[in-house]
């Protein structure tokens, strides 16, 4: 049974991980795709409707990838180390308008 110093722990790091993040993404995410963009909020939405249901079958998936990873680092650390560089650079670039856009 877990002390309550450790439910608290583990409740912190779902509320930071869960619930900061989901509300910086619902909320800039929109006024970045409008405002710079230029999508409509019809649109907006159906990109992140689309997203979480791209989520819905891929993070299963990859949850059951990282919890059959054997490995000396052990079987999270190999997908933090090695994939936080290739999967960081297309994200940060997704979110750079391009010259077409902004002109």
């Amino acid at each position: 049974m877990a002390s309550l110093k450790e439910k608290i722990g583990y409740a912190l790091g779902d509320a930071a991980a869960g619930g900061i993040t989901w509300k910086v993404m619902s909320i800039a995410f929109p006024l970045f795709f409008t405002n710079v963009f230029g999508l409509t909020v019809a649109d907006t939405a159906t990109l992140m409707l689309i997203a979480r249901m791209f989520d819905v079958v891929t993070d299963p998936l990859m949850g059951s990838l990282a919890d059959r990873t054997q490995s000396r680092w052990g079987t999270y650390r190999p997908w933090l180390i090695f994939f936080t560089l290739p999967t960081s650079v297309p994200w940060a670039s997704a979110s750079m308008p391009t010259r077409s856009i902004c002109s």
